[in-house]
């Protein structure tokens, strides 16, 4: 049983990201297991892992409905999340583009996700180029 660096790569993604079914004896195969931990339960550490760190990165995001709502709601909010929209951008900053859509049936945290993101938004948006002068002072005229 041998696999390339790709299929190996992708057994990974799919036991990190728990998306379908592996067989036990490919994961066996391709991961070692130790005294400690098995196979299963290394490859658990960084499923565990993986997910609290999308949970930060929409913390850093959503810094005021992660305090209303407290770290274990939020955490279980960030878990359905990213199961329905896993991150598929290199970048961690256009994670949470759809949770104000994904909470559209809680409307109050809807509304604060919007303001929230509109922020993140503004944070990582490019430099407008600055106003000449001359233009600012036609705005008392």
């Amino acid at each position: 049983m041998r696999l390339g660096l790709a299929e190996v790569q992708d057994l990974f993604a799919a036991l990190v990201l728990h998306e379908g079914a592996v067989d036990p004896a490919w994961r066996d195969a391709c991961f070692e297991g130790t005294a400690a931990l098995t196979a299963a339960e290394r490859v658990h550490v960084y499923a565990d892992m993986y997910l609290f760190r999308l949970a930060d990165a929409l913390r850093e995001d959503y810094p005021l409905l992660a305090r209303h709502l407290g770290d274990e709601a939020f955490f279980a909010l960030c878990a359905a999340y990213v199961r329905e929209h896993p991150s598929r951008n290199p970048s961690l900053a256009q994670l949470g583009s759809a949770l104000p859509e994904f909470l559209r049936s809680r409307p109050a945290l809807a509304d604060l996700a919007t303001l929230e993101w509109a922020r993140a938004e503004a944070f990582i948006a490019t430099d407008a180029e600055t106003a000449p002068i001359e233009a600012l002072r036609r705005l008392g005229d």
